[in-house]
């Protein structure tokens, strides 16, 4: 949900939304290869 509140920070402050919005990204990365079968 806080993802959704840094999309529309966008519009008043592009680059530290951006950067929020990586590091978020980062997470879901970390998150989904926990989540994935180990080969």
């Amino acid at each position: 949900h806080a993802r959704r509140k840094f999309e529309e920070a966008l519009k008043e402050d592009e680059v530290r939304a951006s950067y929020a919005l990586e590091q978020i990204g980062l997470l879901y990365d970390v998150e989904r290869q926990s989540c994935a079968p180990e080969i």
